[in-house]
């Protein structure tokens, strides 16, 4: 995969304050990457250098193997702050207003319109939209241009459970027409259900990057159960493959090797005569790996 975007050491200081420290991001095409972080952290003002908005004090970024100019940011769609459009007027004006500020053809607002779900109510005036319809006319906005990669910086926020299912599912539609996406959010769950990679950002610094999925099924723990506690025990100490075990109520919970999964574990205690009533794995969620690293990192500060 191509790299879309690459950053190299990128710093912003504000006075004494320093926003973002030494930053290396490495995002490659079809990735769908979640920005994590506290309030404070960095990510709105990373976000911002990368779109021009503000300067770096130190480092550079690059879009599509190149330095950053004009060009290169035609090819980026971007939701930064709450959508603001003209209240009066209707979804489509709205939008034939920023082709004209962006200079690009009025050709793609009906497919657009068509992609958010909002191309039944483009001739009603935007005052009459929910949150969540406006969100997604912001994220119209952004793919007029048909952009390469998508920055979208808390796109879920202030949006009831409906609304941020509808912006989830809404994500997953365009990563899958090709689109490359970053995105900003404190929502651990949602980055969990819709992002392919991630990082985390705590002061500033760049705490940890993985993949969601090898990230959270590299734990390898199973909860199970059946009916005789002290055979599934006994049976535990002949597997070879276990790592660890701990009882926790009438359940065990084991850590098993990489190789291992659900089905080879059940077929295991199967071949000693166990019929387990209850096996499921117990991946970590993104949420605590989250808090992991943090405070592992607050830990190492002090």
């Amino acid at each position: 995969m191509s790299v879309l975007l690459e950053t190299q050491q990128l710093t912003k200081n504000f006075g004494r304050i320093r926003a973002v420290h030494e930053l290396n991001l490495h995002i490659a095409e079809g990735m769908v990457f979640g920005m994590l972080g506290p309030n404070g952290s960095g990510k709105t003002t990373t976000l911002g250098m990368l779109l021009g908005v503000t300067n770096p004090t130190s480092g550079s970024f690059s879009w599509f193997g190149e330095k950053t100019n004009h060009e290169a940011r035609k090819k980026v769609g971007a939701i930064l702050e709450r959508p603001i459009f003209y209240p009066y007027m209707s979804a489509r004006k709205n939008l034939e207003v920023v082709c004209l500020i962006k200079e690009i053809s009025k050709s793609r607002i009906d497919e657009v319109l068509k992609t958010v779900g909002l191309l039944e109510r483009k001739n009603d005036a935007f005052k009459t939209y929910s949150l969540g319809m406006k969100q997604r006319l912001a994220i119209a906005s952004a793919l007029l241009c048909d952009p390469r990669i998508m920055i979208l910086d808390e796109p879920t926020n202030g949006l009831d459970p409906q609304g941020i299912a509808d912006i989830r599912e809404l994500i997953r539609h365009i990563a899958s027409d090709g689109k490359t996406i970053v995105l900003a959010s404190h929502l651990l769950d949602e980055v969990q259900k819709v992002c392919t990679d991630f990082c985390v950002l705590g002061k500033g610094k760049l705490l940890y990057t993985g993949n969601v999925k090898r990230d959270l099924e590299s734990d390898h723990s199973f909860e199970l159960e059946g009916e005789s506690s002290d055979a599934i025990e006994n049976a535990l100490k002949d597997f070879p493959f276990i790592v660890s075990k701990e009882k926790a109520g009438e359940k065990w919970v084991v850590k098993t090797e990489e190789r291992i999964n659900a089905a080879e574990l059940n077929k295991a205690f199967f071949e000693k005569g166990i019929v387990l009533s209850h096996l499921s794995s117990g991946h970590k969620s993104l949420e605590e790996k989250f808090l992991r690293i943090l405070n592992e990192n607050n830990a190492q500060a002090t």
